[in-house]
């Protein structure tokens, strides 16, 4: 086991290279993103529109100038799309018809359930002239995703960023989060359980786990 890091620098809302943060997400996805630089840079601009939502933290771990982790916390995932949407749908779309030919079964449900409706809620509205987006409703807080490097797995630096993510919400008078979680992916969820969440249900392979906070 690693040992832990005692130069590890954890930080609030240090949204200064989104390009590294979106290469961890692509890393942390690779499985189920085409992991080219068309997929990068869309979650760059997704990670754009994170930082410009007043709803949404950035928590990250330094090691000596190396980004070796990250948190992010969101209140409204749809809204989030939309945004993405209304500003880069061109890419939005041209994401989504890649990783139709990479998973066309799971992007067919995604694409009904959730690109659709942002479509017609942001881009079609815009169209007509109207706002296309509905104000985000607040109180609500999701973890997705937390991502640490692997080398830097097992040295304390996912529950610092925990920690500190937990003081964020306890600083926004949050009392309880949520996050998603496959069932295959063991070792994220059994860190969580250690951390203190709880199962609330389970959605065919998806656990969704929530945690009060005292």
């Amino acid at each position: 086991m690693p040992a832990p890091l005692r130069s590890l620098n954890v930080a609030v809302d240090t949204w200064r290279d989104l390009a590294a943060v979106a290469e961890l997400h692509l890393r942390y996805l690779s499985s189920r993103h085409p992991a080219d630089r068309r997929t990068k840079a869309l979650l760059t601009r997704y990670y754009e529109v994170c930082r410009d939502d007043r709803d949404t933290a950035l928590i990250t771990a330094d090691h000596r100038g190396e980004l070796v982790g990250y948190l992010c916390l969101i209140s409204s995932l749809p809204d989030l799309y939309r945004q993405l949407l209304r500003k880069h749908w061109h890419e939005a779309i041209g994401f989504a018809l890649r990783r139709l030919g990479h998973h066309p079964r799971e992007m067919m449900q995604e694409f009904l359930q959730k690109i659709m409706p942002a479509i017609r809620e942001n881009i079609l509205p815009r169209h007509r002239g109207k706002n296309p987006l509905p104000a985000a409703t607040p109180g609500t807080f999701e973890l997705r995703p937390i991502v640490v490097v692997p080398r830097y797995q097992g040295t304390g630096a996912a529950p610092l960023l925990l920690k500190r993510g937990e003081d964020y919400l306890r600083s926004r008078n949050l009392t309880s989060y949520f996050l998603r979680v496959e069932a295959q992916n063991q070792r994220a969820f059994h860190f969580y359980v250690k951390s203190g969440f709880q199962v609330a249900c389970r959605d065919g392979n998806v656990f969704l786990l929530t945690k009060s906070l005292p």
